[in-house]
């Protein structure tokens, strides 16, 4: 274990003794126990493996998704599209035959 100096204000140092006596603890051992749950917040966590793992062939499909989700029927039935462009049949009919499902 290495030491270390922290300088705290008078007002930081009466909580942390408070909190240390609270809890039965000397203030070196919350200060660690602050410091490990700091870095466990800001550790970096790696991407869930699903991210990039699907490809879906449509290269403008993040710039144009409202359109695309109108395209498979998403904005009827109460659902709304928020984008004014209209699907054409045609280009519903081309995106489902990409997907297999026509």
């Amino acid at each position: 274990m290495q030491k270390t100096t922290v300088y705290l204000d008078d007002a930081e140092y009466r909580r942390l003794k408070q909190t240390a006596h609270r809890k039965g603890q000397a203030p070196a051992a919350v200060i660690r126990q602050a410091i490990a749950e700091y870095n466990f917040r800001h550790k970096k966590r790696p991407w869930p493996k699903s991210i990039g793992a699907y490809h879906s062939g449509i290269p403008d499909l993040a710039q144009r998704d409202e359109y695309y989700l109108g395209a498979f029927g998403f904005g009827e039935d109460g659902l709304s599209v928020t984008k004014s462009e209209k699907v054409s049949d045609r280009d519903r009919r081309r995106h489902q035959r990409r997907r297999g499902v026509a």
